[in-house]
């Protein structure tokens, strides 16, 4: 439908129509040197979805929360049946690289488990890094197959996590205004605002907080324009999950020049909407992000990633993924 100078494309439902965005902007307005996200979307055009609270308009402010991605190379593999490991470079629309690595657990095939400072219950001024938290958590017959850091926490006070921490159906530590991750008994992923806490409170088996629900019904959430938060670029940790219930794991790196310029919120989204997520949640970033993975062949925990601080930092808790029960 045309009228004045706009050009409107309508779907049966959001899918459709981004299917038809992609197609329209490949076929008549691309050269073809641009990746094919669904919203990377030429000067002049946006996409509102109404369903997001309140409606996420793309436009001129979102596009310049866009680093302009676009796939170079990928490698993967599968330390575990039905756990997949992706490393993936990209480069951005200044040419500078991106690193982004990522897990992908289909539901039944990992176990996710609350990582803590000594595999402990007390979090008040206890830290330790990603991989401390594995090994013990292996010592104390959990050993894991993969972790990323989890909450943000109080780095500069008391240590303990600002947001929600469940271990093993223990409440460590309440939502508080924070939104979180969690896994219920059954193995179904949950990603909620704090106020939606209650509606699960009695059948979490793990969960940790987060800050920032950058998908919610497969469409951009609250990806922080207008706020440094969500549009310079850091190294970012997110955690997002397929209606099937697979869950995806992605740490990008930053602030490392001619290695990896990190993501904003937004291009969190695109990277979590490209697995075919429909959920996804901003986890603590900066020189937290963390992702590591124990060698299949020694078991030993190998850090992937490149944080930005030149070594791990000592956090609150982590997300690591267990084997099967």
């Amino acid at each position: 439908m045309r009228g004045g100078n706009k050009l409107v494309i309508v779907g049966t439902d959001d899918k459709a129509t981004l299917d038809a965005v992609r197609w329209f902007v490949g076929e008549y307005l691309s050269d073809g040197s641009a990746g094919a996200s669904v919203f990377s979307l030429p000067e002049g055009f946006s996409y509102i979805s109404e369903r997001a609270t309140p409606p996420y308009l793309l436009s001129e402010d979102a596009d310049a929360a866009l680093s302009g991605f676009v796939l170079k190379s990928e490698k993967r593999s599968e330390p575990a049946d039905g756990i997949e490991y992706v490393e993936q470079i990209y480069t951005d629309g200044s040419g500078q690289p991106v690193r982004a690595f990522a897990a992908v657990i289909r539901r039944g095939r990992g176990r996710f488990y609350t990582g803590t400072p000594e595999d402990g219950t007390v979090l008040k001024d206890m830290c330790a890094t990603v991989t401390a938290e594995m090994e013990a958590a292996a010592r104390s017959g959990r050993s894991g197959i993969l972790a990323v850091n989890a909450g943000f926490f109080d780095m500069n006070g008391d240590k303990q996590p600002r947001g929600l921490c469940v271990k093993e159906g223990e409440l460590l530590r309440p939502a508080a205004s924070y939104p979180f991750f969690a896994v219920l008994n059954d193995g179904s992923p949950v990603i909620g605002k704090a106020v939606e806490y209650s509606k699960y409170s009695g059948d979490i088996r793990n969960a940790v907080g987060g800050r920032y629900l950058l998908m919610r019904d497969g469409k951009p959430f609250e990806l922080g324009l207008g706020s440094d938060a969500g549009t310079e670029r850091h190294p970012r940790t997110g955690v997002g999950y397929r209606e099937d219930g697979t869950v995806v794991l992605i740490v990008v790196d930053g602030r490392q020049s001619g290695y990896s310029m990190g993501a904003t919120f937004a291009d969190m989204c695109l990277l979590f909407k490209d697995f075919g997520c429909t959920e996804a949640l901003n986890l603590d970033g900066g020189g937290s992000s963390t992702f590591v993975l124990a060698d299949p062949a020694t078991g030993k925990f190998v850090t992937k990633n490149r944080p930005s601080g030149g070594s791990m930092r000592r956090i609150a808790d982590s997300l690591i993924v267990l084997p099967p029960d």
